[in-house]
């Protein structure tokens, strides 16, 4: 199949990011053909994969620039002549205008990756007036509510969302990567039979060269953004909580602007140096520290699209503790794999974390059990399969409907 994938920027910037690269490396071992589609990058993209056909496109997120480039950017895609267009991330990098003109001509395909297509604050679905988890679908009680303020943002951002939302719905399939997100775009009126759950993957230690998790070891690991949504806070709070006269500690990989103040909650508490900050990690470098540690950590405060960390975790034979925090709850399954704490209680956490600290026994049999729930689900060979097949099936029924379109 000729397969062409749209996303706002094309290097080595998110998660996001490495899905797309990983996936079009799949899909071209199993002979198919990727073209990219993407906004100016700030690496190159041939150091990604030589020779595979990139095409960069100004961004037109708006009316008039989306009228303005319409005819250019379908003139690009006719060119590649898909078979499928995937869709990404493509808030403004398409105007919906555009997005709207793709899906009439060519059997089109989105991955959800975050919840910005159905809320006006991007990518946090958390009330802005008590700081809990949003149970409301994006209308026009966000205003009332108080959790969007067109004093502060504007109205623009607002309209935007509910334009890119009500194309969205249109398109031919959305994909998202768990139950959670399922049922998020399901509350906002998405239509249930276009809706498909397709958990991401992990090439994070295939050939299971970690094996059984270190249990004499007394290492914790956190990796992730250092912001006030990955929970770093808590956690702290929660350590603080933990028998300090035994020998533990705890590497933190990640950057971002809660570093400093993370540093001071340390320096106010009795961690001393239990607590080591590495900063940026290369991705390579990654598995030594799942390798040396004993339980991975995710006291995400946001509700996780997906939560790829715990599962490059488990991978590895690293039991996970995390808040049950969005889709984490769909691959970490409590009292089997790792522990689900409920979100923002500290006391909760540090009790989980304590006692997988001191039972060896436990954190191997978890260990092992999270291996394999990953090998059985979590693989890419799984993903890809049940993607190749959506493809054909969403390019059969497309392209009959569509072809006249593009005549």
């Amino acid at each position: 199949m000729r397969i062409l994938q749209i996303h706002w920027r094309y290097d080595a910037f998110g998660g996001g990011e490495s899905y797309l690269e990983q996936l079009a490396a799949l899909l071209e071992l199993s002979g198919h053909r990727v073209s990219m589609m993407s906004g100016v990058s700030r690496s190159d993209p041939a150091r990604f994969a030589p020779g595979r056909e990139h095409v960069v496109i100004a961004e037109s997120g708006g009316i008039r620039s989306g009228l303005r480039e319409l005819n250019r950017v379908i003139g690009y895609i006719e060119d590649v002549a898909p078979d499928v267009v995937h869709l990404h991330h493509t808030g403004g990098l398409l105007s919906p205008y555009i997005v709207q003109a793709i899906n009439q001509r060519y059997p089109t395909i989105k991955t959800v990756h975050d919840v910005s297509v159905i809320c006006p604050l991007g990518d946090e679905l958390i009330k802005q007036c008590s700081d809990e988890l949003c149970e409301y679908p994006f209308d026009l009680g966000c205003l009332l509510r108080g959790c969007y303020s067109v004093t502060e943002k504007g109205v623009h951002p607002l309209l935007f969302a509910l334009w890119e939302r009500r194309v969205a719905r249109q398109l031919d399939r959305l994909l998202v990567s768990t139950e959670y997100m399922r049922r998020e775009l399901l509350r906002n009126d998405f239509p249930a039979q276009r809706v498909t759950v397709l958990p991401l993957f992990t090439t994070m230690n295939q050939d299971g060269s970690v094996g059984a998790t270190a249990a004499a070891q007394k290492r914790l690991l956190f990796v992730g953004r250092l912001d006030c949504a990955k929970g770093g806070h808590q956690l702290i709070d929660a350590l603080a909580m933990i028998n300090l006269s035994a020998d533990w500690m705890v590497d933190v990989i990640g950057e971002g602007p809660a570093l400093h103040a993370l540093k001071q909650r340390v320096a106010a508490t009795a961690l001393g140096e239990r607590i080591q900050f590495h900063g940026r990690v290369e991705a390579k470098d990654v598995p030594g520290f799942y390798r040396r540690a004993r339980v991975v950590l995710m006291p995400s405060m946001i509700p996780e699209s997906f939560g790829l960390v715990g599962v490059e975790a488990m991978a590895c034979g690293r039991p996970v503790v995390a808040f049950d925090s969005g889709g984490i709850r769909d691959w970490l399954v409590d009292g089997d794999t790792g522990f689900l704490v409920e979100r923002g209680n500290v006391r909760a956490l540090a009790t989980r974390i304590e006692q997988l600290l001191t039972d060896d026994s436990l954190v191997e049999v978890m260990g092992v059990r999270a291996m394999r729930r990953v090998e059985r689900l979590y693989r890419p060979q799984a993903h890809l399969s049940q993607l190749v097949a959506l493809y054909e099936v969403v390019g059969a029924i497309g392209d009959k409907i569509k072809r006249t379109v593009r005549r």
